[in-house]
């Protein structure tokens, strides 16, 4: 079966993002930089979730132990 570096992963990509929206929501809490909305960020959350779903589902190259 072929592999591919995990950056080349839709999958990865969307918990790449998730990560960081998550930590942008950590950042807004701690330091009231009021850069997200809780109904935005919901929202962007469920997209990325559906992304991450969606690149397993239709995943057909097998990802690589190295990055």
């Amino acid at each position: 079966m072929d592999t591919k570096p995990a950056w080349k992963s839709k999958t990865f990509w969307s918990d790449v993002l998730t990560i960081v929206v998550a930590g942008m929501t950590i950042a807004d809490r701690y330091f009231g930089t009021h850069l997200t909305d809780n109904n935005t960020i919901s929202g962007v959350l469920g997209v990325l979730g559906v992304l991450g779903i969606y690149g397993r589902a239709t995943a057909d190259t097998k990802i690589s132990n190295v990055i």
